[in-house]
């Protein structure tokens, strides 16, 4: 079993911080995703043995995927308690707002794609995989990997 966990921590540690990196932006948050996803994986034990190999990213990729969106839920959750007792008082500039809120409201605008594109478009942005990388990732064909990305890009257009 530690020979498995290895060769995973070794062979997709990339690919899980760039996932957890591409929904938190913060290296720390990331690394501590990858742990996290490590520790799950370990306690599943002997579980991950009956997954197929050329299903294995794509299953890592949805518990680091799901690890890294459960503590961004918890980071906004702060945030907003935080926001709350802070006063609009606090100097910034300009240039740096509209940049952050163009970020936010790209991210915001993501969240609202179905579950299935918006897989294929963090896939697509942040990971930066080509049409047939994300297609096994996500465990379909690359024909339909390619009908979520055009339908988030049409569904993104209508939103902004």
């Amino acid at each position: 079993m530690q020979s498995v966990l290895e060769s995973i921590y070794n062979d997709m540690f990339q690919m899980m911080y760039n996932t957890a990196f591409g929904i938190l932006r913060s290296r720390e948050d990331a690394e501590d995703a990858v742990q996290e996803a490590m520790i799950r994986l370990m306690s599943r034990g002997a579980a991950l043995t009956f997954i197929e190999p050329d299903k294995m990213g794509g299953y890592i990729y949805i518990v680091v995927r799901n690890i890294a969106v459960d503590m961004l839920r918890r980071r906004k959750n702060e945030l907003n308690g935080i926001e709350r007792l802070r006063s609009n008082t606090m100097p910034y500039k300009e240039d740096s707002i509209d940049t952050l809120i163009s970020c936010h409201e790209a991210a915001e605008m993501i969240e609202q794609l179905p579950e299935g594109q918006r897989s294929a478009v963090r896939a697509k942005v942040y990971l930066g995989v080509t049409y047939s990388e994300g297609a096994g990732m996500l465990g379909i064909t690359e024909t339909a990997f390619r009908g979520r990305i055009y339908a988030a890009r049409k569904k993104l257009r209508a939103l902004s």
